[in-house]
């Protein structure tokens, strides 16, 4: 099998989403790991939402607490649950950067994943 990064759920990395087409978010961001750890081990792929700061409110825009009060993203920063993506984290995918070194413990505000919603 192939090495890969050893990214975990709830990791925060960062996600070059270009190209996009159309309504899929755009340009180099921030993402949230939501696939499993299990998953994540065994597989080359990780499956993540963007991370986005946009001040539109919306069902799908889950806001992040912990990162933000660390300084790590910015004030309002929200998931966008409505855009997930598998994407390929084996050396040399130019698309899936390591993001600063942080593990979130966060709860409040990603209940949905846990949830499987």
């Amino acid at each position: 099998m192939t090495t890969h990064h050893n990214f975990l759920e709830r990791d925060i990395i960062t996600v070059n989403f270009d190209p996009s087409v159309r309504t899929e978010i755009k340009k180099r961001r921030p993402a949230i790991v939501i696939s499993k750890n299990g998953y994540n081990k065994g597989h080359s792929q990780v499956i993540v939402c963007p991370i986005t700061s946009t001040t539109k409110d919306s069902f799908f825009l889950v806001p992040l607490i912990a990162p933000v009060i660390q300084g790590i993203l910015k004030p309002g920063s929200k998931v966008n649950t409505s855009q997930v993506f598998t994407l390929d984290v084996t050396p040399g995918s130019t698309r899936v950067y390591p993001f600063k070194t942080w593990k979130s413990t966060v709860k409040q505000g990603l209940e949905m994943f846990d949830k499987g919603v």
